[in-house]
């Protein structure tokens, strides 16, 4: 084990000056930066890298040992009765319906641009301020559902609205109330 500690850790040091000499060729920033001042952390650091790196390998017969790659298989008796009860028990199973990904989506996505429009840069206001304008479109045509106009009319009249927050607001509470109505 420590024969194999040296080598990968001479190796470590062979492959740390290559760096460092392919560094001084191509870098025109200080190489004083990239160089660990303490050496005692530097071999702390590699030590414990490698007791990890050490620990975790699957074989340590001088690093060139081969695995098996076809293990012997443990064979299982199984009755044909645990077999016939394990197909009941999984006929029984109920399937459960793929989830719906893209509901509510287009709610999230307006959330997402009012809270653009109100809190980001000014690049980011102008985006949301152009996709805003197609939501009020999309809501006056009718692509949200009931309960997200719902939330968008109560989340709006509790915020501090500028203009086009108003105009979607207008536009939620007539689809709205159409759709009630």
């Amino acid at each position: 084990m420590d024969a194999t500690i040296r080598r990968v850790r001479q190796r470590l040091v062979d492959e740390a000056q290559k760096v460092h000499s392919d560094l001084s060729e191509t870098s025109t920033g200080p190489l004083d930066a990239l160089d660990i001042e303490d050496p005692m952390l530097e071999a702390a650091l590699t030590d414990s890298a490698m007791k990890f790196f050490l620990d975790h390998m699957t074989c340590m017969g001088g690093g060139d040992a081969k695995v098996d790659m076809q293990p012997s298989l443990r064979e299982e008796n199984l009755s044909p009765g645990e077999i016939r009860a394990t197909r009941e028990i999984l006929a029984k199973l109920v399937c459960a319906p793929a989830p719906e990904l893209g509901l509510g989506l287009h709610s999230e996505r307006l959330w997402i641009l009012i809270d653009l429009l109100t809190n980001g840069d000014s690049h980011a206001r102008r985006r949301a301020t152009l996709e805003l304008r197609e939501c009020v479109a999309m809501i006056e045509s009718g692509e949200f559902d009931e309960p997200s106009l719902q939330g968008l009319i109560r989340g709006l009249q509790s915020m501090e609205r500028t203009i086009l927050l108003d105009l979607l607001l207008a536009a939620a509470q007539s689809t709205y109330r159409e759709e009630q109505g």
